[in-house]
């Protein structure tokens, strides 16, 4: 079992000393050792130069998933309030522009912020749901690799 914390150490040498590297350490050995206890490889000198050259495009794959997976958490939490504020905002604005506009001589610089005001919501929505769209295509990307690395 030396070897293998060997190797999962010399597979995140190069990589930053913070938590998501830590946590990818810590699942890689242990993937590395369900697989080392369920069947002993025939070829071990192949495999072990195999791993060593992959190894390095591995942890940096492994750490960006864990980063994406982090930040995709942090947007699903803040998605329902930006959904709301970008609705209400384009709700409540146009009936406040409309009392200013009815209240105040420049009627033109009321309709202009209004129209402004409804592309700007209605891009942040679109771009909101465009994120969402792209962390789950990365969910499902990553559950297909599941699914072929552990059927």
């Amino acid at each position: 079992m030396e070897s293998l914390e060997l190797l999962a150490a010399t597979i995140f040498a190069n990589q930053p000393d913070d938590e998501l590297t830590q946590q990818a350490y810590n699942e890689t050995l242990h993937r590395m050792e369900e697989c080392y206890d369920s069947q002993l490889p025939k070829h071990q000198a192949e495999l072990a130069v195999l791993l060593q050259c992959i190894a390095p495009q591995y942890a940096n794959s492994y750490r960006k998933n864990l980063q994406i997976q982090q930040r995709k958490e942090q947007f699903l939490k803040r998605y329902p309030i930006i959904k709301r504020t970008c609705l209400a905002a384009i709700i409540l604005l146009p009936i406040l522009f409309l009392a200013l506009m009815f209240s105040v001589e420049s009627k033109i610089l009321f309709l202009t912020l209004w129209v402004t005001s409804i592309v700007l919501f209605s891009a942040i929505l679109i771009v909101t749901e465009y994120i969402k769209d792209y962390y789950a295509r990365f969910d499902l990307q990553q559950s297909e690799v599941q699914e072929e690395t552990h059927p």
